[in-house]
């Protein structure tokens, strides 16, 4: 397994939340600066750069929203095969796609098969979010169209994507470690001809037939602008990350940019919807 340059991180654990809030948290920690996240049982695990850190930005977060935290020292790039089982072998896509890390079994019956490490970057496919995106990749019939995955964090879109499409297929993220779990998950599901990438949103010069945007609601807000310049005249963008709950808005904020909402799927009330 390729090594990582180990990194000293502050690990934040907020114990015992709901799913709903703990996206409320993962869209305002990462205003502060943290980079990776990690939701489990016991709660959702925040990571942020050591000199980042600031205990007194947390003070008022955990007032607002009723939470209480807990602080510890963690060293990201170090990984033992425990931590990968955290997730189980997933199939998705009504068993067209079966996801798995290094240390489970293959399933040779799969129609597609993935090798993902997600390394606390998101995107093991346990997600709903990730799930609905991975529904909806499955359902195209692509030929050579291009494809941007935006906030590629593991890459597993962006390498599913490159299964179903003879154009090139890239995916960026503005966090380096992303970066290096995608280049991993690369290398894990060769052949590919995926091209990861670090930039932030407004970096992106060129444009596609198709952009994938898994964030969340308060990223899509901001960015919704920039993932509509990325497409093509009669492209495609999908969104996913938001909940019902935040739909009203951003679909308002589509229509304004004058996109036509051509579909909308929904699991265990996460919403993906699709534009042109």
């Amino acid at each position: 397994m390729p090594s990582f340059v180990v990194v000293k991180t502050i690990e934040i654990l907020f114990p015992g939340l709901r799913e709903q809030l703990a996206e409320v948290l993962i869209a305002e920690l990462s205003l502060l600066g943290y980079e990776s996240f990690w939701e489990s049982d016991e709660g959702l695990r925040a990571y942020v750069p050591a000199d980042l850190f600031d205990e007194r930005a947390l003070l008022p977060l955990s007032q607002q929203y009723g939470v209480a935290f807990q602080k510890q020292a963690a060293s990201v790039g170090e990984w033992s095969p425990a931590e990968e089982d955290q997730h189980p072998p997933i199939w998705l896509a009504e068993g067209k796609v079966y996801i798995r890390n290094q240390q489970q079994p293959p399933e040779p019956t799969a129609p597609i098969s993935l090798v993902i490490e997600s390394k606390l970057s998101f995107g093991s496919g346990h997600h709903p979010s990730t799930a609905l995106c991975v529904d909806w990749i499955m359902q195209q019939a692509w030929s050579d169209q291009t494809v941007l995955d935006v906030g590629t964090g593991s890459g597993i879109l962006a390498l599913l994507a490159d299964r179903h499409t003879q154009g090139t297929v890239e995916g960026f993220d503005n966090n380096p470690w992303a970066i290096e779990v995608a280049l991993l998950n690369s290398k894990l599901n060769l052949p590919n001809g995926v091209h990861f990438f670090v930039a932030d949103p407004t970096e992106v010069e060129r444009s596609y037939d198709v952009v994938l945007a898994n964030l969340n609601a308060q990223a899509i807000g901001a960015s919704f602008a920039e993932l509509k310049r990325y497409l093509r005249t009669n492209g495609r963008l999908l969104l996913s990350g938001y909940r019902v709950e935040d739909a009203e808005p951003l679909h308002k904020l589509g229509q304004e940019l004058r996109l036509k909402r051509v579909r909308t799927i929904e699991k265990e009330g996460w919403l993906a919807t699709e534009w042109q």
